[in-house]
């Protein structure tokens, strides 16, 4: 977290990655009548160090194969409709965790479909780091599927070649970078001179390093290191061929969020985060409070059974609540479902830095904006972490950022990332909330994280509550307002108390204390 926040002012080191007159990797063409066999199968063992030139296989002509996952697969489970991360594989079965649940799930290999591996996915744009007639330098294709012995087939056009997986780049966005992006580094060496622009050959996945061609070189830079001069608009859209939908992800491959109508955007390197900024109908403003929905986006809990948005769901309501109390409220969602963790508390502290920066011109000298944060499943560990984080920082940033972290609301809170951040916020409310029946995350979760909080903190389980609390809704929210009105109450009077403590600067005091000091002063001259 540190690392993105406070960034190094150091200079890190490009790293060489190949000439480009070294050996061209090798790629072979698919038969046609071999493309049935592919569809979108797991591959078997591979080695990624294998050679860059080394012979390919010719497809299998067999039309059906076992689904051999390895450990680390993202696949995709259609009686569930649901994405999951391969544990182990034992035999013909699979052992896969699904997001938002805890338990494992055993299926047969048969019944899963792969869609990720290594940092590649499926329906994917990507581009050949070598070239030759039939695909120039820089055209991008898209990975169609996961060969048996570890190759990927990449679509051009209309034809399928087979690549060793080192031999292919992401082509992006990625971290803000695309291939054909002109960049500047933002050093210089002998390889390198100042000002020398070169061009981005796409993006290595997992490591997320960019390559970049320097005249006849290549090198890979960290995405902070470089500038991009231009921008590469590629105005051919390559259209998905019949590929199952539950494959194809969005620009960034990964599945588009619940509906949510926000009103503003903050990208960042890692991604983007949705907002929906609502301000208080009174001025001076109360406080902040910020929500961060599940693993799926969206307007958060207590949604209609059945439905993806409902307009009377928890948050919606409280912020029309909140909005009338004088209180302003941020609403934050994510840019696809599943994000990753540490992306998604960066975005929350970016949303909370925005926040505040819209309010500061809005609250009275030297006060202090308070601030509440609330979030449900994923984002109860969201929350958890970007406290952290904000308590840290905030102490140290009181020019930019007058605030002060008051209160952390969690709604049946995942445990991952939730314990480790909780055991930092000492001195900060706490209130975690559960339901006894919730399947998706069990109740021992809220157990572990309460035991693990420092004081103050509270929490309650409700009897027969499920995992979106919808039937324990006007409990819930009466729960969470009250929370959030004691500590917003508690923090005005601590403000007002030490407005009144601190001496009056005022002229007329000064001018008292010069006469005051004057009238002593004239028996001594006498």
């Amino acid at each position: 977290v540190d690392r993105w926040l406070l960034p190094s002012l150091l200079v890190r080191a490009k790293r060489r990655i190949m000439p480009r007159r070294a050996r061209k990797p090798v790629k072979t063409w698919i038969p046609k009548q071999s493309l049935l066999s592919e569809s979108v199968d797991v591959v078997g063992s591979f080695d990624l160090g294998q050679s860059l030139g080394a012979a390919i296989e010719p497809a299998s002509s067999k039309t059906t194969a076992l689904c051999r996952c390895r450990v680390g697969d993202e696949v995709y489970h259609e009686q569930q409709d649901a994405f999951g991360h391969v544990q182990q594989v034992e035999a013909s079965v699979a052992l896969v965790k699904f997001a938002g649940r805890d338990a494992l799930s055993s299926i047969p290999l048969s019944d899963l479909r792969a869609t990720a591996r290594e940092g590649f996915q499926i329906g994917q744009r990507v581009v050949w780091r070598s070239e030759d007639e039939e695909i120039p330098r820089g055209t991008i294709g898209v990975l169609h599927a996961f060969r048996d012995n570890g190759d990927l087939s990449v679509r051009f056009e209309e034809r399928r070649f087979a690549f060793p997986m080192a031999s292919i780049l992401d082509a992006g966005p990625t971290c803000g970078f695309e291939a054909g992006d002109k960049v500047r580094w933002s050093n210089w060496d002998d390889d390198v001179p100042y000002g020398r622009v070169g061009t981005v050959l796409g993006i290595r996945p997992i490591l997320n390093t960019i390559v970049v061609e320097f005249m006849d070189r290549v090198f890979g830079f960290n995405a902070e290191e470089l500038v991009v001069v231009e921008n590469h608009n590629d105005s051919d859209d390559l259209e998905h061929e019949n590929i199952p939908a539950c494959t194809l992800k969005d620009s960034c491959q990964r599945t588009p969020c619940y509906p949510f109508f926000g009103n503003h955007t903050l990208k960042f390197s890692r991604g983007e985060v949705v907002l929906k900024l609502t301000r208080p109908a009174s001025v001076p403003t109360v406080g902040l409070v910020v929500f961060c929905p599940g693993t799926h986006g969206g307007v958060g809990p207590c949604r209609e059974p059945g439905t993806n948005y409902d307009a009377e769901a928890l948050f919606p309501t409280l912020v029309n609540i909140m909005k009338a109390m004088g209180v302003f409220c941020c609403q934050v969602c994510w840019s696809a479902m599943h994000p990753d963790l540490s992306e998604a508390v960066q975005g929350t502290v970016l949303a909370v830095h925005h926040a505040i920066c819209e309010l500061r011109d809005q609250c009275p000298k030297d006060y202090k904006l308070g601030l509440c944060l609330v979030g449900h499943s994923l984002g109860g560990a969201v929350v958890l972490g970007a406290a952290r984080v904000l308590k840290e920082i905030l102490p140290n940033m009181q020019d930019e950022l007058p605030a002060r972290l008051l209160a952390v609301c969690t709604l049946a809170a995942q445990q991952r990332g939730a314990v480790e951040s909780v055991r930092d916020l000492a001195g900060i409310r706490k209130l975690f909330l559960h339901g006894s029946a919730d399947v998706v995350l069990p109740v021992e979760i809220v157990r572990t994280i309460h035991s693990a909080a420092p004081h103050p903190k509270e929490f309650m389980i409700l009897d027969g509550c499920e995992h979106d609390f919808y039937t324990f809704k006007s409990h819930v929210l009466n729960h969470v307002q009250g929370f959030l009105l004691k500590a917003f109450k508690s923090h005005e009077d601590q403000m007002s108390a030490y407005s009144r403590s601190r001496p009056r600067r005022g002229r007329h005091r000064t001018a008292a204390r010069v006469r005051q000091w004057r009238v002593k002063a004239q028996p001594s001259e006498n």
